[in-house]
Formats: C-alpha cells, structure tokens, sequence
C-alpha cells in the first residue's frame, strides 16, 4: 500500500508540473478579454513553465518602484500550403511582483500576427488586468494559435509580442517580441 502511494504521488506531481501555466498570490485578475482581426480564428493555450526553459529563456526584465516585472515572447518559422488553414504558434511568459508598500494594478497583452498579404495583417490578442497587493506575484505562460489560410504560395512575415503595462494600460514597463517567416507553397 505504501509503495502504491508513493507511486501515485510521484505521479501526481508531474502531471501537476505539466498542466502548470499560471500563478498568482496575494493578487486577483479583475478583467479578461480576447479577440482578433480579420477572419483569423485562434486560442490561447495554457504554456509551460519549467526551471529549464525559463533558464533558456532571455526575458526582458525592468525594476521600478519596488517592482520585477519580466516578459519573454518567442516565435518559431513554419510552412503551410496555399488554401489550407495553417497555424502560427508562439510562446509568451509575464511575470510581475509587486515590492511596493501597497496594492498596485498592471495590464498585460499577448499578441500574434501574420501578414496575410502585402501590408495586411490578422491578429490574435489577449488582454489582462490584475492587481497585486504589497509583496504579490503573478506569473503565467501562453500559447497564441492564430489560424490562417492564405491565398497564395510565398513567404510571410509572423510576428508574437507580450507586453506589460503600468495601470490601466497606460504605459508600457516592458515589451518583448519576436518574429519569423511562414512559408506557403
């Protein structure tokens, strides 16, 4: 019986491990909102954050006002074919503590795009605000999956961005992005 317990906590944890995307103590989301441009369909899913890929990662990173806030956005090539939805994947990581004496609200977006056409593009975007009381933390990952079926064969321009901002969304603190190709045959 012992054994069995051991075994069934030891699973438990890596599927906890795995399933893991977001965190936040001593704070609360107060709003939440998605949507895209054009006809370009999507979803955000859950990321993963591990030690090893955060270690991979080169996060921007600001302090100010007894803040951390740290964003990391990354994008990876792909190929599709003309008339056939392809699937645009990025990767994005927010992380914000809050070191000030008291509550404090941030804003955060997560966007993927693609040209579709020449200075045409369809988005992808979630946007957050949260508020951390003195001493908070939020972290979390994301998968944009924008969905797109293009016209013709060529190369097009694909583009991931996270973004963190001061209350409101007023002011950006941080931005990280990143960007690739897409190859249409």
């Amino acid at each position: 019986m012992k054994v069995k317990s051991l075994v069934c906590l030891a699973f438990a944890s890596i599927v906890s491990v795995q399933a893991f995307a977001l965190e936040i103590y001593k704070g609360h989301v107060i709003s939440h909102k998605e949507w895209s441009t054009g006809n370009a369909k999507g979803a955000f899913v859950a990321g993963h954050m591990t030690n090893q890929s955060l270690r991979l990662t080169r996060p921007v990173a600001s302090r100010g006002e007894g803040d951390f806030v740290s964003s990391y956005s990354h994008i990876s090539s792909s190929s599709g074919k003309a008339g056939v939805p392809a699937i645009v994947i990025g990767d994005g990581m927010v992380y914000i503590a809050n070191g000030s004496q008291g509550s404090k609200q941030y804003a955060y977006q997560y966007t993927v795009c693609a040209e579709i056409a020449d200075k045409t593009e369809q988005c992808l975007y979630s946007y957050d605000e949260i508020e951390l009381d003195a001493d908070g933390y939020f972290q979390e990952s994301r998968q944009p999956q924008l969905q797109l079926t293009f016209a013709t064969p060529g190369d097009y321009h694909i583009l991931t961005a996270t973004m963190i901002m001061g209350e409101h969304g007023l002011s950006s603190i941080v931005n990280s992005t990143s960007d690739g190709i897409i190859s249409i045959s």
